[in-house]
């Protein structure tokens, strides 16, 4: 059976930088992370969401530094973790609204956006620039995620149940095929820009569409 991913993190502080399963590989291995802020895989309503987006990891500014000496910030990274916050927004300091708006414009209002979608990122520590794909195996918190995500919820969006769209690392989720950009119903990799944004074709227009769909907004 797979690790449940909310269960692997839920007796993680809210002030802690690391995961304690990471801590050794973490001090053995050179990466990019930095470790002086927050992690979490998770930001939204999991556990509940109707569509489910995929990239590798958080960015970081210094947003997610001053946060992590924050005892408020605490308190919502381990809501975040827990999978049941909405996505942060507007009234929330971190960067991560103004970056997600422009890229789920197409699937509705904000709004319905911030609390029917969730992301789900491979690795939970903060980054300026992702240049450590070797972690992806080595660290306990990826594995966890991607198996949970390979046996708990690809399943779920192969038949239907809800939509995943692979906006980053698609090679690294186990979701990249020269020939195929959809998996059963509304499991997709559409091609897209670094920054996460969908190139026209390539399944694009499904994906808007199983999107709406899902978020009630079509």
């Amino acid at each position: 059976m797979s690790a449940d991913i909310f269960d692997f993190w839920t007796n993680v502080r809210g002030d802690a930088r690391v995961h304690p399963a990471d801590e050794k590989v973490l001090e053995r291995s050179e990466h990019g992370f930095c470790l002086d802020c927050l992690p979490s895989n998770i930001d939204g309503n999991l556990k509940e969401a109707s569509v489910v987006l995929l990239f590798v990891n958080p960015g970081m500014n210094e947003i997610d530094l001053t946060e992590a000496t924050d005892h408020k910030a605490h308190a919502k990274y381990k809501e975040m973790r827990a999978g049941n916050r909405p996505l942060r927004g507007e009234e929330d300091a971190s960067r991560a609204y103004k970056w997600l708006l422009p890229i789920t414009k197409d699937f509705g209002p904000w709004d319905v956006v911030q609390k029917k979608a969730a992301v789900l990122n491979i690795a939970a520590y903060h980054s300026r620039e992702f240049k450590s794909p070797h972690m992806l195996a080595a660290l306990p918190s990826c594995r966890v995620c991607l198996d949970w995500a390979q046996s708990v919820l690809f399943p779920q969006a192969v038949a239907g149940k809800l939509v995943v769209i692979c906006l980053r690392a698609a090679s690294y989720w186990g979701l990249r095929h020269k020939d195929q950009r959809r998996f059963g119903e509304t499991l997709f990799a559409p091609l897209t820009s670094r920054g996460g944004h969908m190139l026209k074709g390539n399944e694009r227009e499904a994906v808007v569409a199983a999107a709406r769909r899902a978020l009630g907004t079509a």
